[in-house]
């Protein structure tokens, strides 16, 4: 399946379901061009898409402090590096928890750079 037609669900996720859940994983799209360094530049199709089908199931993206980029091709000719790893929330999240904060940690680090949700803040 191609990510045009993942970002684009049917129903959005129940009212009843995840109240105060969250998700987080390597989602392999991007929000903004901007969260993308290097490479080939994102089709704007597909960020509109991830974008819409995370307003469709009422899911925000609950930012960041640290290094912008999660990911990154190891490379020495053609770096590129990206924001793919992020932390999403249903929408009413941040109100439920306020003083909650994503962290990209430094470190050694395979291809992804580890996050972490801290919400005591």
């Amino acid at each position: 399946m191609g990510r045009d037609k993942l970002w684009r669900p049917s129903d959005p996720f129940p009212s009843n379901g995840m109240v105060h859940g969250y998700a987080v994983g390597i989602l392999t799209s991007l929000r903004r061009s901007f969260e993308k360094k290097g490479g080939n530049a994102l089709p704007d199709r597909e960020i509109e898409n991830f974008r819409e089908g995370l307003k469709a199931c009422g899911l925000v993206d609950l930012g960041f402090q640290g290094y912008p980029f999660t990911w990154d091709n190891k490379r020495t000719i053609g770096f590129t590096e990206e924001r793919l790893d992020r932390f999403v929330a249903r929408e009413n999240w941040s109100e439920l928890f306020p003083t909650a904060r994503v962290i990209h940690l430094d470190g050694n680090r395979p291809e992804h750079r580890p996050l972490i949700c801290d919400i005591r803040g």
